[in-house]
């Protein structure tokens, strides 16, 4: 019953926040600056 309320629930780019929470627990970014980066590249699609 979660999975099925979470599939209906979820946002468009709900990975995206999950992948950037688990890369910022195995302590994978370089730095702040890294991190924002990563979270305007793959949320935003801002280009660089």
């Amino acid at each position: 019953m979660m999975i099925v309320v979470f599939l209906k629930t979820a946002r468009a780019n709900a990975y995206v926040d999950f992948a950037i929470e688990v890369t910022k627990e195995l302590g994978l970014f370089d730095d702040e600056e890294d991190l924002e980066e990563t979270i305007d590249f793959w949320k935003y699609h801002k280009r660089c």
